[in-house]
């Protein structure tokens, strides 16, 4: 190998630094889209905790 090909990348070289890029920004990607899931689900449960707890109430108030 030659001085010069240490210093100068091969397109393989190019090709698998962008194919890393790509599978980083597929996880990135997958992952805040877990995130964004998570976040609903928490807010979709606090959501029903908080009907219930009208619910509770009213019917307590009520009897």
């Amino acid at each position: 190998m030659k001085t010069d090909d240490l210093l100068d990348p091969t397109n393989d070289d190019l090709n698998k630094s962008e194919n890393v890029e790509n599978e980083n920004m597929e996880i990135d990607d997958v992952n805040a889209t877990k995130k964004m899931e998570e976040t609903s689900e928490i807010e979709n449960s606090t959501k029903i905790e908080e009907k219930k707890e009208k619910c509770c109430r009213f019917n307590f108030e009520k009897n």
